[in-house]
C-alpha cells in the first residue's frame, strides 16, 4: 500500500488533539467574557491594558523571553543596539548645538537646550520613513506655529484676552494631537510662542525645533540603517529556524516520547521573531530611497514571505496536533527530519549569498515525499496532509528564488 492510497482509506485524526486544547479554550472564553463584563471590556482603547496584564500572568516564560531577546540585540549586528547609540549621538550633538548658541544673540531665550536635545531625540527614528517624515513635519509645524505665536504677540497687552487665547490655544493643540505631526506641532509651537514675552519663545522655539529635526536628519544619512540590505540575512535566518522548527517537530512525530514540549516552545518562538523582524524590514525597505541595493522588490518580496508563511503555517499545525508522550508515533515521519531541514538551510545560504538553489534540492525533497512508507499512517490532520502543504511550500520558495516572478522584471 502506497503513502498517498494510506491517506486516502484512513480515517480523520482521533479527536484527543481536540480534547486536549478544549481545557485552553474553555480558559480563554471565561477570561473574554470577564473582561467584556469589566466596565471598560467593551472599549477597544482600553480593553488591551486588560488584556496585556492577563497575558503576564498566562504566558510561560514571558521574563525568560524578553531577557533572551534583550541579551541578542546588545550586539553591533543589532538595529536597536545601533540606533541606541547614533541616537546618544544626536542627542549629544544637539545639546551641544543648544548650549553653544546661547541665547541667539538677545534673539531668543537662554537655556533652551533642551528643546534641541529633545526634537533630536523623538525626530531620529530607526526607519528612514519615520526620521524624515516626523523631521520635515515638525520643522513646518514649528514654523506655522511660530509665525502664530509671534502674531499673537502683537495684539493689545490685555490680561483677559492673554488667558483667554492660552486657553483657545490649548484646546486647538488637543482638538488636533491626532491628526498628524504638522498641526499637532504647529499649535504647541504657538502655544509655547505667545506664551514667552516679546516673541522670543517664537523664535526660540522654531530655531531649535528645525536645527534639532536638521541634527537627526543629517545624522541619520552620515549613518543610515538602510532596511533593503537587511533582507538577504532576515529571510535567511527565517528560512533556517523554520527548517529547524521541522526538525525537531518531525523527529517529535516520529516518536512522541522524546519530544521535548520547552525546546519545540523555543524554536517556535525564534521563527516567529525571525519572520517579525524580516516583514518590519520589507514594510520599511518599500520607503526607502535606496532600491538599487534591494535584491528583491515588492513583487518578489511578497511571493517569497508567502511561501516561508506557508511552511511556518504548516509547522504550527504540526505544532497543535502533536501527539502526547505515550501517543502513538510515526516513524515515517522520521525521513523529514533530516530532508526539510537540509533543503531549507540551503535556500537560506542561497538567499544570504544571492545564488540559485540548485534544482537537486526539489527533487531530493520530492523523492522523500514519494518514497513508501513503513507504517502507512495518514498525516490529514484538519482536512490535509501537513507534510504535502509543507513540501509543496518549500518547493514554491525554492521555485520563487530561482525565478523571480515576471512582473517583478517589467519594475526593475
Amino acid at each position: 500500500m502506497t503513502e498517498q492510497s494510506a491517506r486516502q482509506s484512513l480515517p480523520a485524526p482521533a479527536d484527543e488533539p481536540h480534547e486536549r486544547e478544549l481545557p485552553a479554550l474553555t480558559e480563554a472564553l471565561i477570561e473574554a467574557e470577564r473582561l467584556v463584563a469589566t466596565p471598560d471590556g467593551g472599549n477597544p482603547e482600553v480593553a488591551w491594558q486588560h488584556a496585556e496584564l492577563a497575558m503576564l500572568n498566562t504566558q510561560p516564560g514571558f521574563t525568560s523571553r524578553g531577557l533572551r531577546r534583550l541579551r541578542a540585540e546588545l550586539t553591533w549586528d543589532s538595529l536597536v543596539f545601533r540606533h541606541a547609540l547614533r541616537l546618544a549621538v544626536a542627542a549629544t550633538i544637539a545639546e551641544a548645538v543648544g548650549r553653544a548658541t546661547g541665547d541667539w544673540g538677545g534673539l531668543g531665550e537662554p537655556g533652551h537646550a533642551c528643546w534641541l536635545f529633545l526634537t533630536a531625540a523623538i525626530v531620529l527614528f530607526p526607519t528612514f520613513e519615520h526620521t524624515f517624515s516626523r523631521g520635515i513635519s515638525r520643522s513646518a509645524g514649528a514654523i506655522a506655529g511660530g509665525l502664530i505665536g509671534w502674531a499673537l504677540t502683537l495684539l493689545p497687552d490685555d490680561r483677559l484676552l492673554h488667558y483667554l487665547l492660552l486657553i483657545a490655544l490649548l484646546f486647538l493643540y488637543l482638538a488636533f494631537r491626532s491628526t498628524g505631526q504638522p498641526l499637532m506641532i504647529m499649535w504647541i509651537t504657538a502655544w509655547v510662542s505667545y506664551l514667552g514675552a516679546g516673541g522670543t519663545s517664537a523664535w526660540t522655539r522654531t530655531a531649535d525645533t528645525v536645527i534639532g529635526s536638521a541634527i537627526a536628519m543629517a545624522v541619520f544619512v552620515l549613518w543610515p540603517s538602510w532596511h533593503s540590505k537587511r533582507l538577504p540575512r532576515l529571510l535567511g535566518s527565517w528560512i533556517r529556524l523554520e527548517g529547524q522548527r521541522l526538525s525537531s517537530l518531525a523527529t517529535a512525530w516520529a516518536d512522541p516520547a522524546t519530544a521535548d514540549p520547552a525546546a519545540l516552545d523555543r524554536i517556535g518562538h525564534e521563527a516567529r521573531v525571525a519572520r517579525h523582524d524580516f516583514e518590519e524590514a520589507a514594510t520599511h525597505s518599500a520607503s526607502e530611497p535606496v532600491h538599487h541595493l534591494a535584491r528583491w522588490n515588492g513583487l518578489d518580496l511578497r511571493r517569497l514571505s508567502r511561501s516561508v508563511h506557508e511552511v511556518a503555517r504548516g509547522s504550527g499545525l504540526l505544532t497543535a496536533y502533536l501527539p502526547g508522550p505515550q501517543g502513538p508515533g510515526i516513524p515515517s515521519a522520521a525521513r523529514y527530519a533530516t530532508a526539510l531541514p537540509h533543503v531549507m538551510s540551503e535556500l537560506a545560504t542561497a538567499a544570504e549569498t544571492g545564488m540559485r538553489p540548485n534544482a537537486r534540492l526539489t527533487a531530493q525533497l520530492h523523492d522523500v515525499f514519494s518514497a513508501d512508507p513503513t507504517d502507512p499512517v495518514s498525516f490529514a490532520l484538519p482536512g490535509q496532509d501537513v507534510f504535502a502543504h509543507i513540501t509543496r511550500s518549500v518547493e514554491d520558495l525554492a521555485t520563487a528564488m530561482s525565478e523571480p516572478d515576471p512582473r517583478s522584471a517589467r519594475l526593475r
